[in-house]
């Protein structure tokens, strides 16, 4: 359990520091706040944690689970939503063409095509 707390230590460190990829999918100010956490359950484990249970491990991780990992759920989310945005803007521009090509002698009047335009 000592190695997991560690290995998660140092993984959700690496992925927050500046150039980390999980950096953009937090506040600046609980990113400060959390590294300063890793970096105290850190010291911790070479210090006190030396003769500490697994029971407490297991409860250190769970505690820095709770931020690290709604962090790396959002950017799952976003890394995931990217194409699917894009899918849709191409969508838009099919739709908004389709709109434009409608005859001027159609049913639909210019205040309708107008109004779909608009979206």
């Amino acid at each position: 359990m000592r190695n997991h707390l560690e290995t998660y230590v140092y993984d959700m460190r690496a992925a927050l520091d500046i150039i980390g990829n999980l950096k953009e999918y937090i506040k600046e100010e609980d990113r400060t706040e959390y590294l300063e956490l890793l970096n105290q359950t850190e010291q911790w484990i070479y210090d006190d944690g030396e003769s500490a249970t697994k029971d407490v491990y297991k409860s250190k991780l769970e505690h820095l689970q709770k931020i690290g990992e709604a962090t790396k759920l959002r950017s799952r989310f976003h890394e995931s939503f990217k194409p699917r945005a894009k899918e849709f803007q191409n969508v838009i521009t099919s739709t908004h063409q389709k709109v434009l090509e409608i005859p001027g002698d159609s049913h639909i009047t210019a205040d309708e095509k107008a109004e779909l335009l608009k979206t």
